[in-house]
């Protein structure tokens, strides 16, 4: 651990070189790294190694991510791209801009407080040291606290506190209500099926699965593959074995990842597309959704076209599909790299299971190796799916910059731009009226 951490600190010392002024090889150089780190800790987990390896790893990560921060911040002159990143920022996603705000104020009133509290301190200190400046510092807070009070003053606080009331709403259903009714009915599940023949438990998961992927939109894939790497693995392994009830689960999640896709895209997202009101209301008209639309009628196979369906939420992605009439055929192909998701999903439940198993006659365990699994399953998976999100988003992005010629031609949809406008004006004249 000594001698990796001082490669580390070379690395970084010649980064601080002042003839680096690209992020391109500090971001290199941390993804290599953070390689590193994953699979030293992977072999410190089979090879049984205690927790104190694990944590100390985990801190070097860390401080690792830190680091390269501060690396970052020292090699970029950030005023260059600040005017530029905050015009695309507020010209691009000024609506994401204004729900931003609305989860500060819901989420950071406590930071916020304390964050005025400094400030006052801070201003405080300089009045009492004020003989030693030639300036005597005015008002209670820092000149750059208040700057920041005004700004906030010339909020639409009437939206702001109107987002912040729907967004703590959808909040608690998604985080209190949906999470905790499916990690209970799954729960559930699990304990209902474990004495069941594997085709019935096969058919039952099916069911649910398909009821849940249909009718419950914010409950995403993972718990359902999780419940099946359970569920169908307990079924399976006296007829099949280890590896093949879990390849059979695997199988079984993907076909079911693809049935679902299907129906939510023709049964769902088609009928809705002749609703003006529901093209209305996923923005079709709004660059992300077009660029999304131009990568999905791509005729190839692309990785933005993968990470798109692979990286978005399950339940919004298809019907967004069916709602924007993409062919069938190639979102079922690219849906399929969702196996990445899929594998270490189930292999987690199937983990969570043999830990379970009671012990062997000797007292030890039938497989030693599932906790040390489970913690790896649940790392790749976390893995995958970040990495897949944040392909999305940022092909997304690079497709609204660079086919800008291809997205003017995709054209708009004319009754969705009449009911925008509608709404823009309905929405200017209550903004006005609800001004303080």
């Amino acid at each position: 651990m000594a001698g990796t951490t001082m490669l580390f600190l070379s690395f970084v010392s010649a980064f601080l070189r002042p003839q680096h002024e690209s992020i391109g090889q500090p971001a290199t150089f941390m993804k290599i790294w953070i390689i590193l780190f994953f699979a030293m800790w992977i072999a410190a987990g089979i090879s049984g190694v205690g927790t104190g390896l694990t944590e100390a790893l985990t801190t070097f990560i860390l401080s690792l991510v830190i680091s390269v921060f501060a690396l970052a911040i020292g090699i970029i002159d950030l005023e260059k791209y600040k005017e530029e990143a905050w015009e695309k920022l507020t010209s691009d996603y000024e609506n994401v801009l204004e729900m931003m705000k609305s989860v500060l104020i819901l989420f950071g009133p406590i930071p916020l407080v304390f964050y005025l509290l400094l400030s006052f301190v801070n201003q405080t200190i300089r009045k009492m040291l004020a003989c030693c400046s030639r300036s005597k510092p005015r008002g209670c807070f820092t000149e750059a606290t208040s700057t920041q009070l005004n700004q906030m003053k010339s909020w639409n606080w009437v939206k702001i506190i109107t987002n912040a009331v729907f967004c703590g709403a959808i909040y608690m259903a998604l985080m209190v209500l949906i999470t905790q009714f499916t990690t209970l009915f799954l729960s559930c599940l699990i304990d209902f099926t474990k004495e069941m023949s594997l085709l019935m438990v096969t058919i039952i998961m099916f069911m649910v699965g398909l009821l849940l992927f249909v009718l419950v939109p914010p409950i995403p894939g993972v718990p359902i593959y999780l419940a099946s790497g359970i569920v169908l693995v307990n079924s399976g392994l006296p007829i099949f074995g280890l590896f093949g009830a879990i390849s059979f689960t695997v199988a079984f999640a993907i076909l079911l990842k693809l049935f679902t896709t299907v129906v939510q895209q023709k049964l769902i997202g088609e009928k809705m597309s002749d609703s003006v009101a529901i093209r209305q209301a996923v923005a079709i008209n709004s660059g992300p959704i077009r660029a999304a639309k131009l990568v999905l009628n791509d005729k190839q196979l692309t990785l933005a076209k993968v990470a798109f369906l692979s990286g978005g939420p399950d339940w919004p992605t298809s019907v967004l599909c069916g709602i924007m009439r993409i062919d069938t055929l190639p979102i079922i192909i690219g849906t399929l790299p969702v196996i990445f998701i899929i594998l270490p999903s189930v292999l987690t439940g199937t983990c969570l299971y043999l830990k379970s198993l009671p012990e062997m006659d000797d007292g030890k365990a039938q497989y030693p190796w599932a906790e040390a699994g489970e913690t790896i399953s649940v790392m790749a998976c976390a893995a995958v799916q970040v990495c897949f999100m944040a392909g999305a988003a940022i092909f997304i992005e690079r497709t609204m910059s660079e086919r800008k010629e291809e997205l003017e031609q995709l054209g708009i949809d004319v009754d969705v731009h009449i009911a925008d406008k509608t709404v823009g004006h309905k929405a200017m004249i209550f903004d006005q009226c609800t001004s303080w």
